[in-house]
C-alpha cells in the first residue's frame, strides 16, 4: 500500500507485515521496532524486534498501564528505572505503592526498602500469624498473649513488645497487670512494676505518702537512745526505725539503706478501730490477719499475700545487748541487720517456758501473712506495736477509701525489711545486688 510517496503497509511473500516499514522481519512489524511480533515465536516486542519472552516491553525508563474505564483514576502503572536503573515501581494515582530495587529488596509504602521486606505503616494479619526461622509461630503480640524464647542468648521468659516502637517487656504479669520489667529503648529508661517508667530507673513499688511519721532513733551524747517520729519524705539514709524481727517476733531497731521517690501514684487510707491511719499504694503489703483465717500451715502465698517467716517455735536462746543500755527497752533487744561488736555484747539468756500469752502471740503471727491493700478487706486484722513498743498486736481494719493520686515514697530496711509507719507495720522496697542508673557497669 503506497501513499504520499512511501511504502505504508507491505506484505511480503512470506506472509509477514510492515507498518512504517518496507522491509519487515516479524509477523506484524510497526515503525522500526514500536510493535513486534516475532513470526517465529509469537513473542510480541515492544521497544523491541527481540523479544526473548511472550511480551517483552523496552525503553528508557518503560511503563506498561492497567486501567479500569469503570472508574476514574482506576489504574495502575508498571514502571522501571523509577528509582535506579532496574528497580520496579508499582503506582497508581495516590503514588508508589510497592517497590522491588535490584537488591531484591522490596518496600511497601516506601521506595527505599532497607530489608528483605520493609513496611511504612501498618501490618495486619488476620489469621495464621508470623512464623520464625526456627519454625515457631507467633500469633499474638504481648497485650493479647505472651511468646516464650528459648533461643539464642535470651534465657526463656516471656517477651513482646509493649507500647510502641523499641519499648520491651519482660516477666509475668504483676497484680496490676505489668511486667516485671519493662525497656523504653527511646527515652533510655528502665520500669520495674510500671511500663511508663518516668527517670532512669523508675521501681513501681511499696509506697507511702511524704507525712508518714516513722519512729527513728536517736543518739545523745550520753549514747542513750530515744524515738523520734520523722516524716519519711526526709529520710537521708542511716537512720534507724523500729521494725519487726520476724524470727523472734520482737521489736527492734533496724537500719535504713535508703529514701526511694516513688513519683505521683493513686492511693487507699486505711483506717484501723484504734485510729491510726496510714495513706497508701494498693500494691504495698501490710502483715494481715484475714477475717476469714488462713490455714496455719499453708506456706502458699493466697490473694497477693507472703508468709511471715515467724513459727510457733521460736524460743529465744541468747539476746544482744548495747553494753550502755541501763534499762532502755529498745536496746536491750538489739540492732537488726547491725550488730557492731564494739557497741553490743551478747549474753545467755535464761531458758524457762514461756507464757501460754506469748504461745498464743506466736501461733497468731504464723498464720499471718503480707498481703497487699489491694487484696484487704474491712474487718481484716492489721499488724501494730504494742503500748510498750515490744511486740506487734493484731487491730481491725474498719475503713478502707480510696483516694486522689500523691506523691509517695518508700525506704529499703536492712534485714528485717519492713517499719513502722503512723503506728501500723508495713513491709518494704528491697533491691538485691547491684544496680547502675544510666551506667552500663
Amino acid at each position: 500500500f503506497y501513499a504520499g510517496g512511501s511504502d505504508r503497509v507491505v506484505i511480503t511473500t512470506a506472509g509477514n507485515v510492515g507498518v512504517g516499514n518496507s522491509s519487515p522481519t516479524g509477523l506484524l512489524h510497526v515503525s522500526s521496532s514500536a510493535l513486534y511480533v516475532s513470526s517465529t515465536s509469537g513473542n510480541v516486542g515492544i521497544g523491541t524486534t527481540s523479544p526473548a519472552k511472550n511480551l517483552v516491553l523496552t525503553g528508557n525508563s518503560p511503563t506498561f498501564r492497567i486501567d479500569d474505564t469503570g472508574g476514574v483514576n482506576t489504574w495502575y502503572d508498571f514502571m522501571t528505572g523509577s528509582g535506579a536503573a532496574g528497580d520496579l515501581a508499582i503506582k497508581n494515582v495516590n503514588g508508589t505503592a510497592i517497590t522491588i530495587l535490584s537488591n531484591r529488596n522490596v518496600g511497601i509504602g516506601t521506595t527505599n526498602p532497607t530489608s528483605t521486606l520493609t513496611v511504612a505503616g501498618e501490618i495486619k494479619t488476620t489469621t495464621g500469624g508470623v512464623r520464625f526461622p526456627d519454625n515457631t509461630l507467633q500469633n499474638t503480640a504481648y497485650l493479647g498473649g505472651t511468646q516464650t524464647i528459648v533461643a539464642g542468648n535470651v534465657a526463656a521468659g516471656i517477651f513482646g513488645s509493649n507500647t510502641g516502637f523499641a519499648n520491651y517487656s519482660f516477666g509475668a504479669s504483676t497484680t496490676a497487670g505489668f511486667p516485671i520489667l519493662h525497656i523504653d529503648e527511646i527515652n533510655d529508661r528502665v520500669g520495674i512494676g510500671t511500663t511508663a517508667p518516668s527517670q532512669k530507673l523508675h521501681v513501681e513499688g511499696q509506697c507511702v505518702t511524704g507525712d508518714t511519721l516513722l519512729p527513728i532513733l536517736t543518739e545523745n551524747s550520753k549514747l542513750q537512745f530515744k524515738t523520734q517520729n520523722i516524716q519519711i519524705k526526709n529520710i537521708k539514709g542511716g537512720e534507724y526505725v523500729l521494725s519487726l524481727d520476724e524470727k523472734t517476733g520482737k521489736i527492734v531497731p533496724a537500719k535504713i539503706k535508703g529514701l526511694l521517690d516513688m513519683g505521683v501514684r493513686p492511693v487507699f487510707r486505711l483506717t484501723t478501730a484504734n485510729g491510726k491511719t496510714i495513706r497508701t499504694t494498693g500494691n504495698h503489703p501490710y502483715l494481715i490477719n484475714k477475717k476469714s483465717a488462713f490455714p496455719a500451715d499453708s506456706l502458699e502465698p493466697q490473694n497477693g499475700s507472703i508468709n511471715s517467716v515467724l513459727t510457733a517455735n521460736n524460743m529465744l536462746t541468747s539476746q544482744v545487748v548495747l553494753s550502755s543500755a541501763s534499762g532502755d527497752n529498745f536496746l536491750s533487744r538489739g540492732f537488726a541487720g547491725d550488730r557492731t561488736p564494739k557497741t553490743l555484747l551478747s549474753r545467755q539468756s535464761l531458758n524457762h517456758s514461756e507464757p501460754t500469752a506469748i504461745s498464743f502471740y506466736q501461733e497468731k503471727l504464723k498464720q499471718a501473712k503480707w498481703t497487699k491493700v489491694i487484696y484487704l478487706e474491712e474487718g481484716d486484722e492489721i499488724a501494730v506495736p504494742d503500748e510498750n513498743l515490744e511486740f506487734v498486736e493484731f487491730v481491725k481494719i474498719s475503713r478502707i477509701a480510696k483516694l486522689p493520686p500523691e506523691q509517695v515514697y518508700d525506704i529499703e530496711v536492712e534485714g528485717t525489711h519492713n517499719f513502722i509507719g503512723n503506728g501500723i507495720l508495713a513491709h518494704n522496697t528491697y533491691l538485691n545486688g547491684n544496680v547502675g542508673v544510666g551506667n552500663s557497669s
